[in-house]
């Protein structure tokens, strides 16, 4: 089911979240003003145009990774997994706020359920609030929906679940 959200709604609802304010710094960010003057049909799509980000999808797993750290990443999930350890290099995902380690869970969002989208390509220029979790991986992506807007009204602690 899609959710309309007015526009000066959705205004304050991103700078109550910081990304007004955020986005006149060092990261690359797309508003929903963005992302509704393209015809995506996934949230994918919308990464994909997005400067230094990468989607990889193999088997029906989905990893986003920065390109400044592509190919130290891509290395280093490889050895892992030859030694029978799940390591994920990419980029650290944070959806309405919670930290998200499944990036499959993009590929559930409709692109017109976006709200924002923040992205930091180093640990040099991500705001603090992500630092923490960032270590050791090759970038923030911080994605803002719609529906948490409409739902919760404050900011979100747990992980979305998707029904």
């Amino acid at each position: 089911s899609e959710i309309v959200v007015d526009e000066k709604a959705m205004d304050v609802y991103l700078d109550k979240v910081g990304f007004e304010s955020r986005k006149h710094g060092p990261g690359i960010y797309l508003s929903y003003k963005d992302i509704m003057k393209k015809p995506f049909v996934t949230s994918l799509d919308v990464l994909k145009t997005i400067p230094f980000v990468i989607v990889n999808t193999l088997n029906g797993d989905t990893r986003i990774y920065s390109t400044r750290y592509a190919w130290q990443a891509s290395i280093d999930e490889k050895v892992g997994e030859s030694a029978g350890l799940k390591i994920t290099s990419g980029v650290s995902l944070y959806i309405d706020g919670a930290y998200e380690e499944d990036h499959n869970r993009i590929r559930m969002l409709d692109p017109h359920d976006i709200a924002g989208i923040e992205f930091y390509k180093s640990q040099a220029v991500t705001p603090p609030q992500y630092v923490f979790l960032h270590r050791g991986q090759t970038g923030v992506l911080v994605i803002w929906t719609k529906k948490w807007e409409v739902i919760n009204q404050k900011p979100r602690t747990l992980n979305i679940l998707y029904t």
